[in-house]
């Protein structure tokens, strides 16, 4: 059976656990079971300062998700996995498509190109907070994109980076299409609006 798992915080999750021999969720070893499978393989780059707040209490941390690219490229060398670059080259092994939670440590759009470099195929716009993009499921002020979030939207589009509006505000969910024709998948309730 194949199967794809669209989050998976394998990297963020081993700094407490063992995710390549543990026996909890999307286990390393687990996974072998599921040849040909694509797991969206998340770099979390928030370093979670917590005080009684349960959201928008994180730190943005460009050194933690530069350990998190390196973590999933060093596990792909050492256990066969295939890191997922394009199309074409979905393997009966384990598959990863590195994605991104969150915007926050993205200064400007042009800087899309270097994730990219690093395996980026699929990009969250936000968290639980707004960014400089967009705003959050939990944004007091639902704007949508701004014109950064725009132009970024354009960029990812150009590298063929999936976008995922998962944490985004609701009206979030209507503005990526205007940047690019295609399928979507929208919730019914978004759809009720």
């Amino acid at each position: 059976m194949k199967f794809i798992d669209l989050h998976e915080d394998i990297a963020y999750s081993s700094m407490y656990r063992d995710v390549i021999h543990g026996n909890e969720q999307s286990g390393i070893d687990m996974l072998k079971a599921f040849p040909g499978s694509i797991i969206f393989s998340v770099v979390f780059p928030h370093v979670n300062m917590q005080y009684g707040n349960a959201y928008g209490t994180s730190i943005p941390n460009i050194t933690l998700a530069y350990q998190q690219f390196s973590y999933y490229r060093e596990i792909s060398e050492k256990y066969g996995i295939n890191i997922l670059r394009g199309r074409e080259g979905i393997d009966k092994g384990i598959n990863f498509l590195i994605s991104m939670e969150g915007t926050d440590i993205v200064n400007r759009p042009e800087d899309i190109g270097l994730f990219y470099s690093m395996g980026l195929r699929n990009l969250g716009l936000t968290w639980n907070y707004d960014t400089k993009f967009a705003s959050s499921c939990y944004s007091k002020k639902d704007y949508g994109l701004t014109g950064y979030g725009e132009d970024l939207i354009k960029l990812c589009n150009s590298y063929g980076i999936i976008i995922d509006l998962a944490h985004a505000g609701k009206k979030q969910y209507w503005m990526p299409a205007k940047f690019h024709p295609g399928r979507y998948w929208i919730p019914t309730q978004i759809l009720r609006l």
